[in-house]
């Protein structure tokens, strides 16, 4: 038995690519849609106003997640600034994000300046 899959030709395993739609004997194919590109959003705040007039405790939650990966990216060092996001995730609750957003936040923690104390 094994042998026999050994010798196989790949093509009958249904190819290597991934994407690939697994079918059925007997089954066509179904055209792949393409999926339309997002359209950009422009930043709800400048760089400026982001670390000068944010307060973090008032920012929605999509808001709060995109300010502190742009704050990690600005390097951005206000103690203010970066004690804000930690009780607004605490006023959220911590057990309320998704997973996507959590590794978001997660990510900007990671890239914050090493003297930038984080109070979690």
């Amino acid at each position: 038995m094994f042998e026999d899959i050994m010798n196989m030709d790949p093509s009958e395993f249904g190819g290597d690519d991934e994407d690939e739609e697994m079918l059925l004997p007997g089954q066509k194919p179904q055209p792949k849609k393409k999926s339309e590109p997002r359209p950009k959003l422009p930043a709800p705040y400048s760089d400026e106003d982001l670390e000068r007039r944010v307060d973090p405790l008032k920012l929605p939650r999509n808001e709060l997640i995109w300010a502190m990966g742009r704050a990690s990216t600005l390097e951005l060092r206000s103690d203010k600034l970066w004690k804000g996001f930690g009780k607004a995730i605490a006023q959220i609750g911590e057990t309320n994000f998704e997973p996507a957003e959590l590794c978001r936040i997660m990510q900007a923690y990671a890239y914050t300046p090493s003297d930038v104390f984080i109070d979690t």
